[in-house]
């Protein structure tokens, strides 16, 4: 999601490079642990994809979601309420 921050960041809100780390260092502040994607989260990313015909860079982030054990997952670019492997669930929070 750190990726993805940065992202919206520098590409949305024109945000320079500076900006962005300050913010994302303020972020990991407040965050007990940062997850880092390892193979396994790659290849259950690939297996997501092929189900639920997400962009591969969602599924990266549902793939993270699981095996981080989140039972929920804010996003506006999914379907809300959807269930995924019956762990996770979808929410949009404009909704």
């Amino acid at each position: 999601m750190l990726q993805e921050v940065s992202n919206i960041l520098s590409r949305n809100f024109k945000s320079d490079y500076s900006t962005i780390k300050t913010l994302l260092s303020e972020c990991i502040q407040n965050i007990n642990e940062v997850y880092t994607n390892k193979q396994s989260t790659v290849f259950r990313a690939c297996d997501i994809a092929e189900r639920y015909k997400f962009s591969f860079y969602d599924c990266l982030i549902v793939a993270a979601a699981l095996e981080s054990g989140c039972r929920l997952l804010y996003s506006e670019d999914l379907q809300h309420n959807q269930q995924i492997e019956h762990a996770l669930t979808i929410v949009n929070p404009y909704i």
